[in-house]
């Protein structure tokens, strides 16, 4: 049996109901010439109803069934038989199955990617104020073993739902969700530390444990962590490995934040880092947007900084943006809801930063 990765589009909505303009079913029927495990496909879009319907599960209609097509079952699982909400999600399960690429079904030889596992996602106003913590994986991830490299990101839960907004996680019976709004762009709930958290500082602590610029928790950089077990929110003693078990640091050691934007990435997106990892090297691939060429480093141009902490930061920006609106919504709209502000006259994407203005 194939081994599911991580979610990289978990994009099946359950529990909740969102309008969407377009939405895809994968379809397969085998190639003429091919051997029995070989077969093209084909990204159907239902809302034309022309080739497949998807008023729930996804089906091929009769046209499409006399041309040969079936619903690939493994694109939709019986557990979550229903459509891709957007092209991207869609394209990305086509590679994966494509002979070209990702070579699913091992038509051509062994499959050197893996099809992401759909889970529900939650649209609702949090039952109580907190902190999440969500996942995307990195576009390039090894066929097997690790590294596992993700990209984390807090979400706070008291951004409302509605009207039509940027809310990323939302608290129900104890637990955290993603939103349909994350889903779409790949976020999950981190399985390990993903909340929820009362106060932003001890969500801030854990996304240091878990990302690569800080204890690495996934083993990104280097080995994973044996026996790293699951730290505790109670426990304020936690201690990075550099300390040498004393409360007392030189003043010259306190890292500091600035504000930066990816000069080469659609909508220049805005970002809130360490002056460490602002000045770090870092590939292009690794940020949403940045392209599959993992040889590019990122172009990163200096906004203000640096600051003594990220909420210093944060304000900093949102002082000096102006015009924030969010991305249309209409047939194919893949900004609808996304935040953008201008800085110094010029539309940047703020969906990575903390401004609230709805």
């Amino acid at each position: 049996m194939k081994l599911l990765l991580l979610s990289i589009f978990s994009l099946l909505l359950i529990g909740a109901t969102v309008a969407q303009d377009s939405q895809y079913c994968i379809l397969r029927k085998p190639i003429l010439y091919g051997d029995e495990n070989c077969y093209e496909f084909y990204m159907c879009d239902a809302s034309t109803g022309t080739r497949c319907t998807a008023g729930g599960p996804c089906q091929v209609t009769p046209l499409a069934a006399r041309e040969g097509w079936e619903v690939d079952p493994n694109a939709h699982p019986a557990a979550t038989p229903g459509p891709y909400n957007t092209w991207e999600g869609a394209d990305y399960v086509m590679a994966v199955l494509s002979p070209y690429s990702g070579d699913w079904y091992e038509c051509f030889g062994p499959s050197t990617m893996e099809l992401p596992e759909r889970q529900p996602v939650l649209d609702a106003e949090t039952e109580a104020p907190g902190y999440c913590i969500l996942r995307n994986a990195d576009l390039y991830q090894p066929v097997e073993g690790l590294p596992v490299c993700f990209q984390f990101h807090l979400a706070d839960t008291t951004i409302p739902l509605f009207p039509v907004g940027t809310k990323m996680a939302t608290i129900s019976g104890g637990l955290c969700f993603a939103t349909s709004y994350a889903a779409r762009q790949g976020w999950e709930i981190d399985t390990w530390y993903g909340g929820p958290y009362d106060e932003w500082s001890d969500g801030d602590l854990a996304m240091t444990i878990l990302s690569r610029y800080g204890d690495d928790f996934y083993g990104c950089m280097d080995e994973p962590i044996e026996d790293a077990g699951i730290w505790d929110q109670a426990d304020e003693s936690y201690e990075d490995d550099e300390f040498d078990g004393s409360n007392e640091s030189d003043e010259s050691d306190e890292e500091t934040w600035v504000v930066w934007y990816a000069e080469k990435i659609g909508f220049q997106p805005i970002y809130v880092t360490t002056s460490s990892e602002y000045e770090e090297d870092t590939p292009s691939c690794q940020y949403s947007g940045g392209g599959i060429d993992c040889s590019v480093m990122l172009d990163k141009t200096l906004i203000m900084g640096p600051f003594s902490s990220r909420e210093e930061a944060n304000d900093a920006i949102c002082g000096e943006l102006t015009n924030f609106h969010r991305g249309s919504c209409g047939p194919a709209a893949v900004y609808c809801g996304m935040p953008f502000a201008d800085y110094q006259g010029v539309q940047h994407n703020i969906e990575n930063i903390d401004c609230q203005f709805d």
